[in-house]
């Protein structure tokens, strides 16, 4: 199934929060993350390669 996950990042000077969210015309959607990482890119991309290995079969 294709499905709509929204990003988001709030960025500080000393580590980076980021929002994994599914918007949903039925209900409020559903946050399935929201976890602070250091600010390096490959700390956000391990975040949503994680997240997308996890919900791959869903």
């Amino acid at each position: 199934m294709n499905r709509i996950i929204k990003i988001g990042m709030d960025v500080h000077t000393t580590n980076y929060t980021l929002c994994i969210f599914e918007p949903s015309f039925e209900h409020d959607g559903t946050v399935h993350c929201i976890t602070q990482v250091k600010p390096e890119v490959k700390n956000i991309i391990h975040v949503i390669e994680t997240f997308k290995k996890k919900h791959e079969n869903e």
